[in-house]
């Protein structure tokens, strides 16, 4: 398959400071006075033509690279960032550049709704034996960061509309799935960890006793800080957990959950994003945030 590079200017000088990837041909007047290719340039009719080719943009403008993105769809031919070609981590701001989705040659995609709020970078990295793997972010707000490794095969992470993250670190390995709801709350230092990472067998028989599990996270669940969740935990709806708990259990709706391991400490709870520094209300009613109800 050959490499193609589309636009060596500012943003390409930027990347390849200190180390320079090799391309078969570039695109003829895409690249800026300065920069030196060793590579033969190619007119935008040759790649159309191409059967096996892949398209690095090197563009550094959202719009520059969605002109090119367009062209590689009409014209069925592969494309990536010249940031994800050199191994670099995929963040929304580089999904964006895409069109908002991203498939790459080992068919893992990454879809990211452009209308989140970040304040905080998201980062997803597929590790190099990552495959058939779909990482799916509607549009939610990040404070700090979150940061989305994957590994394996056919894992999935899906994050529905609504939520806020302040800090927290995801991983999902093969075949396994974590699920965030809508209208969730999450503090930092928080850690979703659906695999173990490595295997542990019976002594005995030598068969496999730590199979990964999925994650589940309901809707409107407030996570406290350094909360550490594993393959099999369970959360319903409403509930709370609280600061450093680390579960892998099932719950019902509506409950606090504290310690380690995580057991209930109440039932019949319904909280609100309402600040207690701002608002000293004294019902659910004095509260201007009602969405749980929403989910009862």
């Amino acid at each position: 398959m050959l490499t193609i590079l589309w636009g060596a200017q500012t943003h390409y000088k930027k990347l390849t400071k200190k180390h320079s990837p090799h391309f078969d041909c570039h695109v003829k007047n895409s690249v800026a006075d300065g920069v030196h290719l060793n590579c033969r340039p190619v007119k935008k009719s040759e790649i159309a033509e191409l059967s096996e080719a892949l398209v690095v943009i090197g563009y550094g403008k959202k719009e520059s690279c969605l002109r090119v993105v367009d062209f590689c769809k009409e014209n069925g031919i592969k494309y990536t960032l010249l940031d994800i070609f050199m191994g670099k981590a995929i963040t929304a701001e580089m999904i964006a550049k895409l069109g908002g989705s991203f498939t790459d040659e080992n068919n893992n995609t990454v879809i990211i709704d452009g209308g989140s709020h970040l304040c905080g970078p998201i980062y997803v990295k597929f590790k190099k034996d990552t495959k058939n793997a779909v990482v799916d972010i509607e549009k939610i707000s990040v404070e700090k960061g979150m940061f989305i490794n994957v590994k394996g095969k056919n894992a999935r992470v899906k994050i529905h509309c609504g939520s806020y993250f302040y800090d927290v670190n995801i991983r999902c390995c093969t075949n396994g799935k974590i699920e965030i709801g809508e209208s969730c709350l999450f503090s930092h230092g928080v850690e979703l960890s659906q695999s173990d990472q490595h295997c542990i067998f019976d002594l005995n028989t030598h068969e496999r006793i730590n199979w990964a599990k999925d994650i589940n996270i309901g809707n409107h669940v407030w996570v406290g800080r350094s909360v550490h969740l594993l393959g099999g935990a369970n959360i319903g709806n409403g509930c709370i957990l609280g600061d450093s708990c680390v579960t892998s259990s099932t719950f019902s709706p509506n409950c606090v959950i504290a310690g380690n391991s995580g057991r209930v400490i109440r039932e019949n709870v319904i909280w609100s994003r309402d600040s207690i520094r701002y608002n000293d209300a004294k019902t659910l009613e004095d509260c201007k945030d009602k969405r749980g109800l929403d989910y009862l």
